[in-house]
This record gives structure tokens, sequence and C-alpha cells, in this order.
């Protein structure tokens, strides 16, 4: 493994810190010494798979793999920063993710920089996921909701105290590494802080072969601003994300750059009535600036070449309170969300081609919630609440170089000609509908209760709608820009589509006793009029699908009926005072019942056992993944002998083995070391894309192949 020169820079940082320093205060960024408890299971607050920053492994520096070890969670994996999250089956704009309580918009149609994209691992306090249903204040989607926290200073107990926290790693599997640096000051009422950090890798090795293109390149920069008093505080920050050169071979393209700018502003007060309980308020401002270009040129091969720039703007607001009410707490708030989109496709080898794809997209949404938790009759634990959405959506007028030559010369390009094609679509879509309205209503029933000291009983029911993504409803010609499915499939959208509408119920069992925890899970959820491809029909996109894309077959954006269902075991039991095992389990189907098909990249059936060993301030420990056969491929999506792009093959089981060792060398410093797939092993994961890239030692239309060995250490240093 190599140990480049930035990653040393970072190493030298840390052992110049270990020079004696004062006493450091214990925080919620410090994990507890000895056994190191990664999942946290049936907290008051329902979140589960907590994952500290001192115990994110250093294997991959997307922070969506960070939750890949809870149950019911798997990652759709596009490229090394193109992560999706996936939760029972879910994934995309079905799944609401916030960082640091903002709502991430995505530049590209493609989902290149999905949520977890903008947050760096190394500079992240933790993550998170709430399994089941989620509140409905904690955002919109379908399935769970994640959320990802920044590195800060906590406020001090006295004067002025200085805040250090350094975090490097390195990983064999793509030469890669990664520094990060966040310092400030903090106070009992002001904190000042800043970050920077820069993460670079190359082309990953799979069990068969150089994945290619997947090298990365990324830089964060942010700096932020706290105050409290007594009743009330305020948290400000800035953040500037750069990628640059990174890989999606699943994906038609590769991310030239994405320049993201974030900010947000958080306000919070507390109201006092005399006797009465006091009223919490908050107010939450943020706003999202990204500018995208993505090629298939660069590092890639391609027979024409294409270049796309994208635009996304967005902002939100957020009014949210929260009071003592009948034995019970009640909250509720109101929303406003706004976002735009642009993207344009160009030729650098023909300076007057351009497809306008997608122009002055518009996705506005206000909403109201109110909820109420507290306790019932009986013993019982209630958690209800209703959410009321307005949301619009519309697309200003198309326009492409082909379709003008038509305008030119109409009776140059008659029917059949890939020119007239263009023109015909246009017009279409042009004269089409385009603004739409859709009124959505989300509702929970959430029941708990203690049937013992250490077992705790819940009951769930909810339902939850989603707006169709602006890719589904307004990609007027048929290409890949599906929001990062990765299916090799061409789609076009349709401006009529109906918001999709889940009901979910869920029963757990949650155990927490001195020596063990665990929880056992079943869930059902129907899904009405899920978006879903089905083959096109019109003659006019076939044959353009044809001749520009290379894909006889291409698919419609349509409403279909799908279900889901499955259990998930969690189980970690102190065995001596120095050992621990720890068990998962997953089991998940889908199924569009419309057409008895599977829903596509749906993760198979899935356990794991770990063994932890801790003495001290070292930990080891090795974990045995085991990962059943695919229980049936998207014969739909995938089964297209006329698309070179993807196959329609069930993927085969495969077992990992991973070994790691922690060790704390003071307090404040600690250093991880370890293995990922210690055997080598060559394996595909159901969850990934078909390879688009030609260029690689893996052909096209394969599944994307899962990391061959890796080897990885990582360095954390705090000064608190």
């Amino acid at each position: 493994m190599k140990l480049h020169a930035p990653l040393c820079v970072g190493l030298a940082l840390g052992a110049l810190a270990c020079a004696p320093s004062p006493s450091l205060g214990r925080t919620a960024q410090h994990a507890e010494p000895g056994i190191e408890t990664l999942t946290v299971l049936g907290q008051a607050d329902r979140r589960q798979g907590i994952v500290l920053a001192d115990a994110m492994r250093a294997a991959a520096p997307d922070a969506t793999e960070a939750l890949a070890a809870i149950p019911g969670v798997a990652v759709n994996r596009n490229g090394p920063l193109t992560s999706i999250l996936q939760y029972r089956g879910l994934y995309g704009t079905r799944m609401g993710v916030r960082v640091d309580g903002q709502t991430m918009i995505q530049g590209g149609p493609n989902w290149m920089d999905p949520p977890f994209h903008y947050a760096p691992r190394g500079l992240l306090h933790e993550v998170s996921l709430t399994p089941g249903v989620t509140r409905l204040g904690d955002g919109t989607g379908l399935g769970g909701g994640a959320q990802a926290a920044w590195k800060r200073p906590n406020y001090s107990e006295g004067g002025w105290q200085p805040w250090l926290d350094v975090d490097s790693s390195a990983s064999s599997v793509d030469e890669g590494w990664g520094t990060a640096a966040s310092a400030g000051l903090a106070s009992e009422r002001q904190r000042l802080y800043g970050a920077f950090s820069r993460e670079e890798g190359g082309n990953f090795e799979s069990g068969d072969g150089t994945v290619v293109p997947s090298a990365y390149t990324r830089t964060a920069e942010a700096v932020g601003y706290g105050l409290r008093t007594d009743r009330h505080s305020l948290d400000a920050a800035f953040r500037r994300i750069r990628s640059d050169d990174a890989g999606t071979p699943v994906l038609p393209m590769d991310i030239e750059y994405f320049d993201t700018e974030l900010w947000h502003v958080d306000g919070r007060t507390r109201l006092e009535f005399g006797s009465g309980a006091p009223l919490e308020l908050r107010l939450f401002l943020a706003g999202s600036n990204v500018r995208h270009a993505m090629n298939n040129f660069e590092q890639r091969t391609a027979m024409r070449t294409r270049r796309t720039v994208a635009f996304a703007d967005g902002l939100e607001a957020r009014f949210e309170f929260s009071r003592e009410l009948l034995a019970g707490t009640a909250s509720g708030g109101l929303g406003w969300h706004e976002e735009t989109h642009d993207a344009r496709i160009g030729d650098p080898s023909a300076p007057a081609f351009f497809v306008s794809n997608f122009d002055g997209i518009e996705h506005v949404a206000h909403s109201a919630w109110l909820q109420w938790n507290g306790a019932i009759a009986g013993g019982w634990q209630l958690e209800s609440g209703v959410r009321l959405t307005r949301t619009r959506t519309d697309a200003d007028d198309v326009d492409a170089a082909p379709a003008r030559m038509v305008d030119a010369m109409p009776g140059a390009f008659p029917m059949g000609t890939p020119p007239r094609a263009f023109f015909m679509l246009r017009e279409r879509f042009n004269a089409s509908d385009r603004s739409q309205i859709d009124h959505n209503l989300d509702l929970d029933l959430i029941l708990s209760r203690d049937l013992a000291d250490d077992l705790r009983v819940e009951l769930a029911l909810a339902r939850r709608t989603r707006t169709p993504a602006y890719m589904e409803r307004y990609l007027w010609i048929p290409l890949e820009a599906n929001a990062g499915l990765g299916d090799g499939n061409t789609y076009v959208g349709n401006p009529l589509l109906d918001p999709e509408v889940s009901h979910q119920f869920e029963f757990a069992l949650l155990g927490d006793s001195e020596r063990s925890a665990w929880s056992l899970r079943a869930h059902v959820r129907q899904v009405d009029d899920y978006v879903t491809g089905l083959p096109a029909t019109d003659p006019v996109t076939i044959a353009l699908s044809t001749n520009a894309a290379g894909d006889p077959t291409p698919l419609d954006m349509a409403n279909v009926d799908a279900r889901f269902w499955g259990i998930e075991a969690d189980y970690a039991r102190t065995l001596t005072d120095s050992v621990a095992l720890e068990l998962r389990g997953t089991w998940l189907e889908g199924e569009i019942e419309d057409l008895d098909d599977h829903v596509f990249r749906l993760a198979p059936p899935e356990f794991a056992v770990g063994l932890r060993w801790a003495r001290g301030p070292l930990t080891l420990r090795a974990t045995q993944r085991f990962v059943a056969r695919e229980l049936g491929a998207s014969r739909l999506l995938t089964f297209d002998p006329a698309n070179p792009n993807n196959r329609f093959e069930r993927i085969d089981g495969y077992a990992l083995t991973n070994l790691d060792a922690s060790w704390r060398v003071r307090e404040g410093l600690r250093i991880d070391v370890g293995v990922e797939n210690l055997l080598d092993a060559h394996y595909e994961d159901a969850t990934s894309g078909f390879v688009r890239a030609p260029n690689g030692e893996v052909p096209v239309g394969a599944r994307l192949p899962g990391r061959g060995r890796n080897l990885f250490a990582r360095l954390r240093y705090q000064l608190l």
C-alpha cells in the first residue's frame, strides 16, 4: 500500500499533536473505549445505525458506505463518489436524506452527486438512519430517513478553547488517500470553525481486473459560526465542495466537475410562559448552487463525443415548533422548498450541435405538518402526525440543433430521418401541458409499548407520497438521464405521471439488556402508481433511440403498482469482558404487481456474523458476510437481447471476509488498519448497475464488479 505525500502530512500533524496537551473532555464525538458500539438499538428517538466519525472505516470515500452494515440498507454503486443510498428497495428521490438539516439538490439529471456526495467522510461527525417509519418533520420520502452531520466544536464550559480534528486515510485497492482537518475556537457562548479536505483515488481493482473509469478527486472547504444564550441559539455555515474527473462506469458519461456552494442558517429560541411549558421555535434557511459538467471522452473512449453542462439552484425554509401538550409533545411546522434545473448537451467536435434536454425546470413545494407523541392508556406510547404538501412542477420549451435543421429546410428531412424525429418530439413536448400541481397527503401512526424491562414492541402504519422527479416527467427525448438507474436503457418522460402513494405496515420487537441488544422488524409496503419504465410504443421515439442512442427498445416512464416486504434482524451480545458477538440479517422482496416482475436493483438476502475482541486501547474485529443469490432480476428492464448495455442474469451469491484493528494510542489519537475482501473474491452486487464504459477490463453490459482486496489505514487526532 502506498502512502502518498498528503497522507504523510496528516500523519505528521497527528504525531506533532501527541505533545502534552490539556485534558480532553468526553464528548459525543468520542466513541467509548472498550467494545465500540456502532449500532444503537431501541433509542428513545428511534434513530438506528448512528456511526460516529471515530468508527467510520476508511474503505471508501463515500459516506453512504458507513450505513451499509445496517439491516435493510444497501448501496447502489455508480462510481466512487456516486453511491446512492437504498433502504428496503427504495432509493433516489424515494429516500429522505439531509446533510446538517439541509435537503440536498442534485446538479445533474443522472444523480452523479447523490446527497452524501456532499458529505466527505473525513469531515463528518456522524451519519444515521431512522428505521421504519420516519417522522413527518424529518423530510419527504417513501423510505427511511438518513442524516449526516459535519464536525464542529462543542461549546466549552469556560473561556475560549482551541479545537482541532485531523483525519487521514489511505487504501490500496485504488491507491486512494484522504486528508481532512477541522479547526476552530469555542467558548461558553460562541464557536468559530473552518474545515478543509482533499481526497484522491485511482481506478479500483476488482477480483477480475481494473474498473475503468473509477478514479476520483474531491476537495471541500467550510466555515461556520455558532452563538448561544440561555434561551436562543444560532448556527450558520458556508461550504464549497469541488469534485473533478470522477469516474461513473455504469453511466454513459463521467464527472468532469461539480462545483457546489451550500449555506444554511439555523436559529432556535425558547419562549417561556410563566409556569406553563416553554415553546421551542426553530427557523431553518438553506441554499444550494450547483454547477456541473460531464463528458464521455476524457476518461473513456467514445465514437461520438458528448459533453453536458448542467445547473441547479435550490432554496429551502422551515419554521418548526415544539411544546409539551396533553402528557406528550406536540410539534409541527411549515416548509418551503424550491429548486430549478437546466441541462444542455453539446459536442466539442461539432460546436453547432446542441440538445437542451432540460430547460427551466421548476419544482416548488409548500408543506405543513403537525404531529404528537406521548403516553396513552395501557402503557402505550403513541406517535401520530399528518402532513399536507402542495407541489408544482413545470418546464420551459426545449430545442435541439437537429430540430432546427427541419425548421430551416422542412423538405430536406422527411419522415424517418433523425432530424425529423427530433423535430416531432420537440413539437410534441412544447405543445404539452407541462405545469403539474400535486396535492399530497402523508399520515403516520406509531404505537409502542414495553412488554418487559428488556423488551419493547412497535406497530406502525404510514402513508407516504412522492411527486415524480423532473427526469421522470420532463425527459423529452430517449436518453439515459434517469436519476442514476444504471440499467443501460434509454427513457422518455411523461409530464402526466401521478405521484406515488405508499402504504406501509411495520411490526418490530426491540430487546435491550445488560449484555445484549437486538431488534427484529417485519414490514410490508404497497406503492400505488410506482414510477418505472414500460416499453415505448411510439415509432418516433423508437426510431430516434435506435439511431441516436443505439437502443432499439426505449422505455416510457409510467405508473404501475409495486409491493415490497421483508424481515430484518440485528443482534449484539457481550460474551465475555473482552469478546462480543454481532449478527445481522436481511431478507427483502419487491415486485411490480401489474407485470409479474421484480424490482430492479433489489438487494438479495444477506447474513453477517462478526466477533470483536477489545482489551484496553486495542480492538480487533473479524466479520464474515454471506450474500445469497439474487432472488430475481427485473425482466422488464434487463431482458433485452437487442440492447448490449445490460444482461438478464441473476447475480450469484458470494462471501466476503473483513478484518480490522483499532488502537487508541492515547486519548484523542486513534489508528485503524484493516483489510476488506481478504480472499480477493470476484463478486457482483445486485444493487450495482451495468458497465457502460468500453475501455476497461470489464466488458460493456456486465454488472459492475465489487472491489478487490483492500488494505486500509486511518489516523485520527482530536484536540477538543
